[in-house]
């Protein structure tokens, strides 16, 4: 009989655990109102500590919030001191293609000349952001010996990407799409919108085709970071900046996660994030620039 006992009362305390509501781990990031928060640690460490965790990784992505003066200006910086330590600062950017990179190594070669680069790179014709919060970055890069590369797929590509007809390269690519990342989709999805359904369309099915197309944008940039490592990554002192929106590497899920599967490179992931803030959840990011 007390055997009997101990396994229904082992059962229950079981049971309770597995039924029980269990809260999503935080930090408590109060204290940390401007600067950086270091989630391994969770603590505030100072910028010069910032950089020195930085040097250890060859691949960094840093997230964006596309109309911040002070994320641009922490990038430049970011990109400023890690030159000034003798490394040299590959820039792959959310806002070019690779049909670009020409382009961006003869600007390169220059003094960088900010009315030349937005008029060869074509900026005024298919962006409404305003250059001059991005071009301080781009500088810093060239001025330091660096070099610009894009990453993304077209606009015309992305178009044809919600078409029921597009090229074989393109198709070929949309197929092996992966598509079944549970956490990533129901993580994107609640911020996705469809502007334009097709004919019979639902709702939900155009939901689908809006998230495929973030999954193919992830992809790309993820599958040109990697082959950019392969390919420019030859010194010790050669580092790759990706730096792309914020959300395309929130919690590890997006281009992050992606290049993870086709690059054995050791990278960090740091993200932007408004203060003042008191909770940061666990496993959001490496490290947080509160701003």
């Amino acid at each position: 009989m007390p055997y009997f006992i101990l396994i229904i009362l082992t059962i229950l305390t079981f049971s309770g655990c597995t039924t029980s509501k269990v809260n999503h781990p935080e930090h408590f990031a109060s204290s940390c109102q401007k600067g950086i928060f270091y989630l391994k640690a969770s603590k505030c460490i100072d910028s010069n500590k910032f950089i020195k965790k930085l040097e250890q990784y060859p691949v960094i992505f840093i997230g964006d919030h596309h109309k911040s003066s002070e994320v641009h200006n922490f990038t430049k910086e970011i990109i400023e001191e890690l030159s000034k330590r003798g490394y040299k600062i590959h820039l792959a950017n959310e806002w070019f293609t690779p049909s670009d990179n020409k382009t961006l190594a003869s600007l390169a070669k220059k003094e960088f000349n900010e009315d030349e680069f937005k008029k060869l790179i074509e900026w005024d014709s298919y962006m409404t952001l305003d250059f001059s919060l991005f071009s301080p970055i781009y500088k810093a890069v060239i001025e330091n010996g660096g070099e610009l590369y894009g990453v993304n797929l077209s606009k015309v590509e992305r178009k044809m990407l919600t078409q029921k007809s597009m090229p074989l390269y393109l198709e070929q690519f949309y197929n092996q799409l992966d598509a079944n990342t549970k956490v990533h989709k129901e993580y994107v999805k609640p911020y996705l919108h469809c502007f334009k359904p097709r004919d019979g369309e639902s709702k939900d099915e155009c939901l689908d085709r809006m998230y495929l197309v973030q999954v193919a944008w992830d992809s790309m940039m993820a599958g040109q970071s990697a082959y950019l490592v392969h390919k420019k990554l030859k010194a010790k002192r050669d580092k790759l900046i990706v730096f792309v929106g914020s959300m395309h590497l929130a919690y590890g899920l997006g281009v992050n996660m992606r290049f993870a599967r086709m690059s054995d490179k050791p990278f960090v992931t740091v993200m932007p994030q408004k203060a003042p803030i008191s909770n940061i959840p666990v496993g959001y990011s490496d490290f947080i620039f509160l701003y």
